[in-house]
């Protein structure tokens, strides 16, 4: 019979150890340890780990954990990885050759291209084309019948682009698979959406192929399903008004959520990340470079952090952002409001021990998640009470030694936040500033929330920024 199996992924295209380990954030399985790899990093980013799949697309030999194989394992083999939105991507086909106890020896093989590698496969659309419940294990034994659904899977050329126009409607749900989605999308329907379109810019982020690459890019566009297609059975019935023009960045980032994104929902999510924006009062920052602010910070507070891609983690959702996410970056901005305090004087010579930002977006990216209790270490990290409110924005005074137990693998705790303090399933931010002036400390937590109101036109985290440093420099 036929195999699926599902492997560890690898950056070498499965064939050498892993480069950038730690900062590749397709290796979660590996920083999480939910695969036991014997995952190790050296200093220059390189994978030291003895993992045998690293090159499987070279010796061609894969070892079952599990026992030995049969007779019963012949014939075609599917290689899968899992993704960080715990899907699934078909990147690899072989036959087998023997089996020798626990080990499969393949035909000589290569990686799927991008092309032809098969994203977002869900366990339940496997086991929907007939492969066993995935429980556990990393195999599964397959019919003739899914084994050929896995080829045409692989086959069914992107007709994304198809430029005549014909009928407007169209049954989809077939089951075959586009490249990227989990039921196959009629070219007909795509090429009628392109033919009415007079606007070919990106409906999501405005991007223009032919404005950025002239002739080369006129009337190219990607087209979107609107409607989930793992939704859609074979007597659904789409009009062109289920499609969206959209870039291939954007089309790349609706679907790395399971299920896709919204359009309102990417376009919320590029209004956050949009932060390098210097607003207009902050326009003579050239006036404080000057402070005499010293910045004895850790490092590490200057870079982005996923404390885990895993969505069972009780990590998942919460964050360290990088200081380059705006500009000026916080720090710089806190120089700056200091020499303001002060205006021509000169402010006291002062170290800037913390300046650290976390972002809880627990609940807006795991459906149904709880919202996460500001009791326990944080509870007791709060010194003084909530001592300051201005609108949905919370500030306190927070114990330094409190905080600095919250390192290493329980720093994703400085991101949480309580009920009290800004109400349960909002994204937020917690902006964390300890200073010493004159031999005096003064430590403090600022959280709020991480979206836009109606009609404010404020940056979202520029103006967690400036809540923060305003309470923490109101002495």
């Amino acid at each position: 019979m036929p195999i699926i199996i599902r492997t560890a992924f690898n950056n070498q295209s499965w064939n050498g150890q892993c480069q950038n380990a730690d900062r590749d954030r397709r290796l979660f399985q590996c920083h999480e340890a939910v695969i036991d790899t014997g995952y190790k990093v050296t200093k220059t980013g390189q994978c030291a780990a003895q993992c045998w799949e690293q090159n499987l697309c070279s010796t061609y030999v894969w070892h079952s954990t599990t026992g030995d194989f049969g007779e019963k394992a012949t014939g075609d083999v599917y290689f899968v990885y899992r993704d960080i939105d715990q899907s699934l991507v078909l990147w690899g086909k072989s036959e087998i050759n023997k089996t020798e106890g626990n080990s499969l020896t393949f035909k000589r093989f290569k990686p799927l291209s991008e092309n032809e590698q098969v994203r977002e496969l869900t366990y339940q659309y496997l086991e929907s084309i007939g492969v066993p419940r995935w429980r556990s294990g990393t195999f599964r034994y397959i019919s003739a019948e899914a084994a050929k659904t896995l080829d045409n899977l692989i086959s069914v050329a992107d007709e994304t682009f198809a430029d005549l126009s014909e009928e407007t409607w169209d049954s989809e749900g077939r089951s075959l698979l586009k490249r990227h989605v989990t039921k196959e999308r009629s070219a007909k329907l795509v090429r009628a959406f392109k033919a009415q379109l007079t606007d070919y810019s990106c409906s999501i982020c405005g991007f223009s192929f032919h404005r950025a690459y002239g002739t080369l890019g006129a009337g190219f566009i990607e087209a979107h399903h609107t409607i989930p297609i793992a939704t859609l059975t074979e007597q659904t019935r789409m009009s062109i008004s289920d499609l969206i023009a959209v870039c291939s960045n954007c089309h790349r980032m609706l679907h790395r959520s399971n299920p896709p994104l919204s359009k309102e929902e990417l376009q919320s999510e590029i209004e956050i990340a949009a932060q390098q924006v210097i607003p207009s009062a902050l326009r003579n920052l050239e006036r404080s470079v000057s402070a005499p602010v010293t910045d004895a910070r850790p490092k590490e507070e200057d870079v982005q952090k996923s404390f885990s891609l895993l969505v069972t983690s009780e990590k998942y959702g919460y964050f360290r952002l990088a200081q380059d996410n705006t500009y000026p970056t916080g720090p710089r901005l806190f120089a700056h409001r200091l020499q303001e305090k002060y205006g021509s004087a000169t402010p006291p010579p002062t170290i800037l021990h913390h300046f650290v930002v976390y972002m809880n977006k627990r609940s807006e990216l795991r459906a149904g998640a709880i919202g996460a209790s500001v009791g326990g270490l944080i509870g007791a990290a709060i010194t003084s009470g909530m001592v300051s409110r201005d609108g949905d924005t919370i500030s306190s005074e927070v114990d330094s030694s409190t905080f600095k137990l919250m390192s290493g693998e329980s720093e994703y705790k400085r991101a949480l936040y309580d009920a009290s303090e800004l109400k349960q399933g909002t994204s937020a931010f917690i902006v964390f500033i300890e200073t010493e002036t004159n031999s005096s400390r003064r430590f403090t937590r600022t959280v709020a929330p991480a979206f836009q109101k109606p009609g404010d036109t404020r940056i979202p985290l520029h103006s967690a920024l400036e809540a923060a440093i305003t309470y923490h420099l109101a002495q």
